[in-house]
């Protein structure tokens, strides 16, 4: 999507301010330090601090894209935010093949991680631990809806699905929303994560694959940190246990590994 809004030359796709003057001294430090744990160790535990240290020194409108929510004074100078959200089950499953910015050691098994308690980081501006993945989405799209309700600018959500579906009229509608010249908008050829083409990505999720890939008890797992009424707002209804196999057969666990591997890429 931020793709697709970059290549019109009438829109900017974010928004930018400087860093509070008071944090640079810190952040030379943090900067410095990186590079020295870069060059001896190779790890990256000091630079992912240094990311953390710049984000929560901008003002919220320039902070990190997933980050929670909370609307304050810094964003009165845009036209409008667009708000992106995904079906929380099919989310799991995408954050569990490519778990970004995980704390801890890998976690291979699916239910396992599905009841984890997930350690979010700083630049997320939210609470340090949630009880699970299903509660870290349920709790940042809690914030968004609250982000648009108290928002003193035009909003707009933008669904994962149909974008992917049609990603032209799915954004130039939510562009149109927040009264914006939609006019230009162009398709992507590739996945801006995994270079697929669209077109076979479109194919794999129009067939709500996540369907076959979860079973009975990690759906009720899933279910026990969604909010009814957050689903109700973003459009989506909690599934069914009862819908689901007790367990996978072997051509659906197959196939979950094989989309592991291609969100690893």
């Amino acid at each position: 999507m931020a793709q697709m809004i970059k290549a019109l030359p009438h829109i900017r796709e974010n928004f930018s301010q400087p860093l509070d003057p008071k944090a640079q001294p810190i952040l030379d430090l943090l900067e410095r330090a990186a590079k020295i744990e870069q060059q001896e160790i190779g790890g990256n535990a000091k630079q992912s601090a240094l990311s953390d240290a710049v984000s929560l020194a901008k003002p919220r409108v320039a902070c990190w894209k997933h980050a929670m929510l909370g609307w304050d004074d810094s964003f009165a100078s845009l036209s409008g935010a667009l708000l992106s959200q995904r079906n929380p089950y099919s989310w799991v499953i995408a954050l569990f093949a490519r778990p970004y910015h995980h704390v801890g050691r890998r976690i291979s098994a699916l239910s396992t991680f599905i009841e984890t308690p997930w350690l979010s980081i700083p630049r997320e501006r939210m609470d340090l631990v949630v009880a699970s993945p299903a509660a870290l989405w349920n709790a940042k799209q809690a914030g968004a809806q609250r982000f648009a309700a108290s928002a003193e600018i035009p909003t707009a959500f933008v669904s994962f699905e149909p974008f992917l579906a049609d990603p032209v009229a799915t954004l130039a509608a939510a562009l149109e929303a927040l009264g914006l010249d939609p006019a230009g908008l162009r398709p992507l050829a590739h996945s801006t994560k995994t270079n697929e083409p669209i077109d076979a990505v479109q194919a794999r999720h129009a067939a709500e694959p996540w369907r076959n890939w979860l079973t009975s008890a990690q759906v009720s797992m899933i279910n026990a940190h969604l909010d009814p009424a957050v689903m109700q707002a973003a459009g989506y209804e909690i599934e069914n246990p009862d819908d689901f196999a007790d367990t996978l057969s072997v051509e659906h666990s197959s196939a979950l590994q094989t989309y592991q591997q291609l969100r690893l890429k």
